[in-house]
Order: structure tokens, then sequence, then C-alpha cells
């Protein structure tokens, strides 16, 4: 009888459409390779020469929804009159398959963070790997799992300037205190008109 089995499965009774991701009882079947069960021994069957140590189960379906996700960036040192239009994101949105559950904790993507102290006029675009919770996928197969940033520097200039003149302020009465900086090379990025 053994010989005769072709593939053992788990089979639970679903009987209403799925919008959460729900356990349900199973029984386990046996099927020999021309889809017929094949018996074996329960309670009401004990004549089978057939035994299962585990005759009952449990199936967890989950269920996936699609959602259209904002992708976000955070951003330190970002200067308050830098606006939200000169930053493209791209792509902005990305569709996401997960578990229902887990889109009740987050409603945007946000990707990384730009530091402003790092961009200057010939380093605008910043790339990032996208990074989704456990579970989830992007639908899009033709989508790329890299999110690309730019920022438009349009009538921005960068100028860099080697300080030379360093001053102590406040120093203790009681402390004799030198300064070993001789020179520091400070770069700035802003508007052109302000930066000679």
């Amino acid at each position: 009888e053994l010989n005769k089995i072709n593939r053992v499965v788990a089979s639970a009774k679903v009987d209403s459409v799925i919008s959460n991701t729900t356990t349900y009882p199973a029984e386990i079947l046996l099927y020999d390779e021309n889809g017929n069960t094949i018996e074996y021994a329960t309670e009401e069957n004990p004549s089978s020469p057939l035994t299962l140590s585990v005759s009952n189960t449990e199936i967890t379906i989950v269920a996936l929804q699609l959602k259209s996700i904002p992708v976000t960036i955070g951003y330190l040192n970002r200067p308050a009159t830098f606006s939200d239009s000169r930053i493209s994101i791209s792509p902005g949105f990305l569709s996401i398959s997960g578990p229902s559950d887990v889109f009740q904790t987050f409603s945007e993507l946000n990707v990384g963070t730009i530091n402003f102290n790092e961009v200057d006029t010939s380093h605008t675009s910043f790339k990032f790997s996208v990074e989704l919770p456990s579970g989830c996928s992007i639908a899009d197969k033709d989508t790329t799992d890299e999110i690309e940033v730019e920022l438009n520097l349009a009538g921005m200039r960068t100028k860099e300037f080697t300080i030379t003149n360093f001053e102590v302020s406040d120093a203790p009465d009681n402390k004799n205190v030198s300064i070993l900086t001789t020179s520091l090379k400070v770069r700035i990025t802003g508007p052109a008109a302000q930066i000679e």
C-alpha cells in the first residue's frame, strides 16, 4: 500500500473570500498516481494497513494585497530654502504586493537619507536600494528595486574656501590654549549671487 502513495495533500474547506491572513483546519489526504484517494487507518476505519502519525493539521492562507506606496527620502542639514520642487524621486511610487496586515503599519516607503553636507554642484544624484517589509515584494517585475534621487541645483554654485585665521574665545585664565590647526578647507554650495 505504501508504494501506491503518489502525493500527500492537506485539504481545507474555504467557503468565503479571504481578505486577511486566516488559518483553517485541514485534513491529510493520500492520493495515488491516478488521483484516487487512499484510505488510511482511523477510528472510524481501523482496518486499513496504513497509519498516519498526524491526520489533521492547520493551513494558514496569507491574503496578499496590492497597494501603490509613495517613496520618500529623509534629509540632514537641508537648507530651509531648498524647496521640494528641486527634488526628483524616480520612481515616486512603487506597486507593492504583501500581507494586508503589513500595510496597516506603513503608508510610505522611506529608502534612505541625503546629507546636504555631501551635496554640491558636481554631486546631485543619489541612488538607494529598496528594502521591503517581510512578506512584501514589488508587484511590477519591470520596476527596478533601485530609487534614484536627483537634486536640481540650477542657479547655484559650489566654492571652496581655505580658512587660515583662527581665534580662541572665552579661554580660561588659568589655561594656556594654543591652536594646532593652521588651515581648514570649507566647501560652500548656495545661490550663485551670494557666493563670490
